[in-house]
C-alpha cells in the first residue's frame, strides 16, 4: 500500500477555513476557544496538528498538551505538559516577566525547576487564577496557541482550568484549540460538556468521509480495478472513518485478501475491528520480545522512558532500542515530542496503543502495572506516576501502597488539585488498612473531597464517624459533616448530625457545643419548617462570656438572627468582629459565618462592609477556595447593587453564576439570582433577568426546602412589575414575604417584600392595602435605622400616598439618602420627589430634583430610571441631554477605584489582577471614566488626581 495516499484532509477544507479564522481573530487580541470533535479515528489530531504548524508559520507560541488514559488523575498534568518546557526555554528576563504576579502561585504549583521540589500548599482556585495569568502573561510578547488533544483524558485539574480561563479569553491573544471524542464516557463527561457546550467555543463536529471520498481511497488502495462490491464492502465495513477505512486497508494487504467479489464477507468481518486486527497482524510477524516491549509501553504510558520500558520487558536496553526502531518501521510506535534527555517513545495513535492494552490478559495488565509501580520507585519517579499505576493494580498487591498513595494525595492537594487527591485517597480506601489508618484516609478524603464534591466528603465523613470512639472527636467531625450537607441542601441532615454530635457531648466541652449551636442556627435562617430552633436563642444569650472560636461563631449567628428580626444590634456585633479580625483568623472554623458578617455589614450600610468583602475575596483567592471565593463575588455583586453600581454588580455576578456552575454550588443560585435579576431590571434587560431567575430555581431541591427562596420570589415580583404584570407581581411579592417570615425575618433591608407588594396594589386600584403595606415597612425601617431601606421604605410610603403627606415622605426619604453611599435608591427618591412636586404645581423645584435625579441614575447605569427622569422633564419645558452625568460626581464607586488606580500608574491587567476583574472589564471602567471627566487618556487622567491614592 502506497504511504503517499491522501488520507488525511480529505474533506476538510471547511474545518481549515474555520481555524484559519480563529487564528487571525486571535492574532487580533480576539482570543477564541476552538474544539474538534469526532469518533476516533476521523481525523482531530491530524487537523489540530496542521492548525498548529500553521500557527507557528504565522508568528503563535505554540504550547502543546495531551490527555493520556493512565494519567486522568495526574494533578495539573495537561496544563504541566502546555507550561513547563515553555518556561524552561525561555530566557531569565521574559520568564520573570511571564511568571510575576499572580502568575507565580501557578509556577509553584506546576513544579517548575523538578516536578518533586518543594511545593507551597495553595488552593485550585489560587492556581487557576495563576495559570490565566500565567496564559496572558505569556501571550504579550506574540500570540499563544494552547493545544490540547484528547480533552476526554485530560484531568479534572487541567479540565477546571480550561473552564476558568475560557469566559476570560475575550481580551487576550490566545487560542485555545482543543481535539475531543463525542459522548466518550468517563468521570469527567460532565465538565467536558460544560467547556464544549459554552456559548464561547466553536465548536467543529467531523463527520464521516462521504461515500465518494471512501471508494476513491480504497481504490487508490487496491487498485482501480478492484471489484466493484469488494469496494463498496470496504466503505461500509469502515462507515466513512478515515483511520478504520486506512488501517482495513493494511489488514487486507497484510493478509493478501485479493480485492474480488468473493472476499466481501471476509472484509465485513474485519470491519471496524480492522484496527485491532492490523495491530495483531503486524505484531505476530515481530519476535516475542519487541512484542513484550510494545506491551510495557502501553502499560508505562505515551512518552515512556525506553530504558524503564526495557526493564519493564525484562530485556537489555540496546535490545529494546532495536525493538523500537522495528515498531517505529511498523507504524506502531514513533519518537515522542519531549525536551529531556530520556529518548521517550509513544504510539502512533490512542487507539492503537488501546488495541495493544485491550489484548493484554486482565491479570496480565494489572500485574504490570503493580511492576511499573515498584521500578518506578526504584527509579526515583514522581510519587504521582507511581500512584497513577497503583490506581490501575489491585488492591493488596503493594504493602507500600497506602503510603505512595497517601503521599501522592498529599502532594496532589498542596497544588490545588483535590480531584487528584480524591483519586488516590479512593483507591487508598481500597487498600487492607488498619483501624487507625483507616480513619485517618477517611477525613482525608473528607477534607479533598469537600472541594470537589460535597455530598462524596458527607459519605467519608460519615463512616469516620463511626469509627471515632472519642464523643469529642466525632463532634468535631460532626462540624464539617454538618457543613458538606448544608452545601448540597441536605439541611434536614445536617440538623440531625449536629443535634446526635451535641447529644453525646460532655458537658466539659462548651466551645465544642457552643460552635455546634451556632450552626445549627444557620438551618431556620435558610430552611422552613425549623423556626422552632429559634426558641433556644434566649437560653444560648445567657451563656457566661468566653474568648473562644465556638463562642463567637454563636455570638455572631445570634447577632445575624437579630439582622433577620431588624434589630440593628446584629451589626455592631458584625463589625466588632470584622474589626477584631477573628474571622480572618478562623476562616473556615463554621458555614456561614464569614458569609452571614458579609450580609450583616452591607444590610447595614456600614461602610467597612465593602472593605471586608474585598479582603475576603483576596484572601479565598489566595487560599484556592471555590466555595469562599463564590460567596465573596455574590457578596460583592450585593454591595455594588446596594451602592447602585451595576456594571461592577454584573461583573461580579457573572463571575458567582461561573462558580456556581463549575462546582455545583446550588444553594447559592437563589440569592445570587434574585439579586442579580434586580440589577438587570434597573438596567432594562427584564428578559435576561427572567432567564437568570429561571436559572436561580433550576434544582428541584431549590424550591422544595425554601433555601433563601425568598430572594428567587422577590425577584419574580421585580420583574413582572417591570413589565407590567402586577398580579402576578403581588403574588410572588407575597409568597417572599411569607417564607421570609416563616425563617423568623422581618428586616426590610433583607427582604423589601412589603414595599414591593405596595407598589403591585397601588397599580390594581388597592390603595388602602398599598398604605398598610407601605406604613409597616416604614416602621420596619426606622427600628432599623440604616439609609437605604428607610430611604426606600419612605419613597415607596410617599408614592403610594401621594399628595402633600406623600410630599413629606419623599422629602425624608431624599435627605435620610443624601449622605448615604446608596446612590440608586437616592436617585430614585429624587425622581420620585421631582414628579410629585410637579404635578403638585412647583415646577422649579422639580426641574432641580428630576436634573440631579437623571444624572444619578446615569451614572449608575439604570436607563429605565434616567428616562423615566427625562420624560418627566421634558413634561416640565425642560429639554434635557441624551446623557448628561459628567464630571467626578458621576463616577461609580467602582469607576472611582480603577481610575485612581490608573491614575496611579497600574496598567489595565495590574488593575485587573488587584481587583480580581477581567481586564475588559477595566477597559470598560475606563473608557467610561474618560468619557464622564472628558479625558483622552491616563495622562490627562492622571492629572486630574494629583495625588492618586495607590489602593482606592
Amino acid at each position: 500500500m502506497s504511504d503517499a495516499m491522501p488520507w488525511r484532509f480529505v474533506e476538510r477544507a471547511a474545518e481549515l477555513t474555520v481555524l484559519d479564522a480563529a487564528m487571525r481573530n486571535a492574532m487580533g487580541g480576539q482570543g477564541r476557544f476552538v474544539v474538534v470533535e469526532g469518533a476516533a479515528g476521523l481525523g482531530k489530531t491530524s487537523l489540530a496538528r496542521e492548525a498548529a504548524a500553521a500557527a507557528e508559520k504565522a508568528g503563535f507560541r505554540v504550547l502543546s498538551g495531551r490527555g493520556v488514559e493512565l494519567e486522568r488523575e495526574y494533578p495539573f498534568g495537561v496544563a504541566r505538559q502546555l507550561f513547563t518546557p515553555a518556561l524552561e526555554r525561555i530566557g531569565p528576563a521574559e520568564r520573570r516577566k511571564a511568571t510575576s504576579a499572580g502568575a507565580a502561585v501557578a509556577v509553584s504549583a506546576l513544579g517548575i525547576g523538578g516536578p518533586d521540589g518543594p511545593v507551597a500548599a495553595v488552593g485550585e482556585f489560587a492556581v487557576l487564577h495563576g495559570l490565566y495569568w500565567l496564559t496572558a502573561n505569556l501571550s504579550q510578547a506574540r500570540p499563544l496557541m494552547l493545544m490540547i488533544d484528547d480533552l476526554h483524558w485530560v484531568d479534572m485539574s487541567s479540565l477546571r482550568f480550561l473552564a476558568h480561563v475560557l469566559p476570560r479569553l475575550e481580551d487576550i491573544p490566545v487560542l485555545l484549540l482543543g481535539t475531543v471524542r463525542r459522548n466518550e464516557p468517563g468521570p469527567y463527561r460532565r465538565m467536558i460538556e460544560q467547556i464544549t457546550t459554552d456559548p464561547a467555543c466553536v465548536s467543529l463536529r467531523l463527520g464521516p468521509l462521504s461515500e465518494e471520498s471512501a471508494r476513491r481511497l480504497v481504490s487508490a488502495a487496491v487498485g482501480e480495478h478492484a471489484d466493484a462490491d469488494f469496494v463498496r464492502a470496504c466503505c461500509a465495513a469502515a462507515e466513512g472513518n478515515p483511520l478504520f477505512l486506512r488501517e482495513l486497508m493494511r489488514a487486507v494487504d497484510a493478509e493478501r485478501v485479493a480485492p474480488s467479489r468473493a472476499n466481501v464477507g471476509r472484509v465485513r468481518r474485519l470491519g471496524q475491528r480492522a484496527v485491532a486486527r492490523s495491530v495483531a497482524v503486524r505484531l505476530a510477524q515481530l519476535p516475542a520480545p519487541v512484542v513484550r516491549l510494545t506491551r510495557a509501553m502501553a502499560v508505562l504510558g505515551e512518552g515512556a522512558d525506553l530504558a524503564v520500558a526495557a526493564r519493564l520487558a525484562q530485556m537489555p536496553l540496546a535490545d529494546a532500542g532495536q525493538a523500537a526502531i522495528l515498531l517505529r518501521g511498523v507504524e506502531i510506535l514513533r519518537v515522542a515530542d519531549s525536551a529531556g534527555p530520556a529518548e521517550r517513545w509513544e504510539f502512533v495513535h490512542p487507539l492503537v496503543r488501546d488495541a495493544v492494552y485491550g489484548a493484554m490478559d486482565p491479570a496480565e495488565r494489572t500485574a504490570h502495572h503493580t511492576r511499573a509501580a515498584r521500578l518506578l520507585r526504584g527509579e526515583a519517579a514522581s510519587t504521582e506516576k507511581i500512584a497513577g499505576h497503583l490506581l490501575w493494580s489491585l488492591p493488596g498487591g503493594d504493602p507500600d501502597a497506602p503510603a505512595v498513595l497517601r503521599a501522592a494525595a498529599a502532594g496532589a492537594a498542596a497544588r490545588g488539585a483535590l480531584p487528584g487527591a480524591l483519586a488516590y485517597l479512593r483507591r487508598c480506601l481500597a487498600e487492607p488498612l488498619d483501624q487507625a489508618e483507616r480513619h485517618a484516609v477517611l477525613l482525608d478524603a473528607g477534607a479533598a473531597a469537600m472541594g470537589v464534591d460535597p455530598a462524596e466528603a458527607a459519605e467519608h465523613l460519615d463512616a469516620a464517624m463511626a469509627g471515632a470512639a472519642d464523643p469529642r472527636h466525632r463532634a468535631s467531625i460532626a462540624v464539617h459533616r454538618g457543613m458538606a450537607l448544608w452545601i448540597v441542601g441536605r439541611a434536614e441532615e445536617t440538623a440531625a448530625v449536629l443535634r446526635q454530635a451535641m447529644e453525646g457531648l460532655p458537658e466539659d466541652d462548651p466551645d465544642l457545643r457552643r460552635r455546634l449551636a451556632a450552626l445549627m442556627l444557620n438551618i431556620p435562617l435558610c430552611l422552613t419548617g425549623w423556626s422552632h430552633l429559634l426558641d433556644t436563642v434566649p437560653d444560648l444569650r445567657r451563656l457566661p462570656p468566653a474568648d473562644t472560636v465556638g463562642a463567637r461563631m454563636l455570638n455572631m449567628m445570634i447577632a445575624c438572627i437579630e439582622v433577620f428580626d431588624g434589630d440593628p444590634r446584629g451589626v455592631e456585633a458584625a463589625l466588632e468582629a470584622v474589626t477584631d479580625g477573628w474571622l480572618d483568623r478562623e476562616a473556615g472554623t463554621g458555614m456561614g459565618v464569614a458569609q452571614a458578617a458579609a450580609m450583616m455589614l452591607l444590610t447595614g450600610d456600614v461602610e467597612a462592609g465593602m472593605g471586608f468583602v474585598d479582603a475576603g475575596l483576596a484572601e479565598s483567592y489566595l487560599k484556592g477556595s471555590v466555595v469562599e471565593a463564590t460567596a465573596h463575588h455574590a457578596y460583592r455583586m450585593i454591595g455594588w447593587l446596594f451602592r447602585g453600581d451595576l456594571a461592577a454588580a454584573a461583573a461580579d455576578a457573572g463571575e458567582a453564576m461561573r462558580g456556581i456552575e463549575e462546582n455545583g454550588l446550588d444553594t447559592a443560585r437563589p440569592s445570587v439570582a434574585g439579586h442579580f435579576a434586580e440589577v438587570l431590571v434597573e438596567r432594562g434587560e427584564p428578559a435576561r433577568a427572567q432567564a437568570v431567575l429561571d436559572w436561580g430555581e433550576a434544582p428541584p431541591v431549590i424550591r422544595s426546602t425554601g433555601l433563601t427562596f425568598w430572594y428567587v420570589q422577590q425577584g419574580r415580583a421585580r420583574v413582572a412589575r417591570a413589565r407590567g404584570q402586577h398580579a402576578e407581581a403581588l403574588e410572588a411579592a407575597l409568597e417572599a414575604g411569607e417564607r421570609f417570615a416563616a425563617s423568623g425575618g422581618r428586616n426590610p433591608a433583607l427582604v423589601a417584600w412589603r414595599s414591593e407588594a405596595a407598589l403591585c396594589l397601588r397599580s390594581l386600584g388597592r390603595a388602602e392595602e398599598a398604605r398598610d403595606h407601605a406604613r409597616t415597612e416604614v416602621e420596619l425601617a426606622r427600628r432599623w435605622g440604616a439609609p437605604r431601606a428607610l430611604g426606600r421604605a419612605l419613597r415607596v410610603a410617599g408614592v403610594v400616598a401621594g399628595g402633600e403627606q406623600g410630599l413629606e415622605m419623599l422629602r425624608e426619604a431624599v435627605d435620610v439618602l443624601r449622605p448615604s453611599s446608596a446612590r440608586l435608591e437616592y436617585a430614585k427618591s429624587l425622581t420620585g420627589l421631582g414628579a410629585a412636586l410637579f404635578r403638585c404645581g412647583r415646577t422649579g423645584e422639580a426641574q432641580e430634583a428630576l436634573r440631579e435625579g437623571m444624572a444619578l441614575a446615569e451614572s449608575c447605569g439604570a436607563e429605565p430610571l434616567a428616562d423615566s427622569a427625562r420624560a418627566v422633564l421634558r413634561d416640565t419645558g425642560v429639554r434635557p441631554p441624551r446623557k448628561s452625568a459628567s464630571g467626578m460626581e458621576a463616577l461609580t464607586p467602582s469607576e472611582r477605584r480603577v481610575a485612581g488606580l490608573a491614575a496611579a500608574g497600574s496598567s489595565n491587567r495590574d488593575i485587573a489582577e488587584l481587583l480580581f476583574v477581567l481586564p475588559k472589564t477595566v477597559e470598560v471602567h475606563l473608557t467610561s471614566v474618560y468619557r464622564k471627566l472628558g479625558v483622552k487618556g491616563r495622562a490627562e487622567l492622571a492629572a486630574r488626581y494629583p495625588d492618586p491614592p495607590r489602593n482606592p
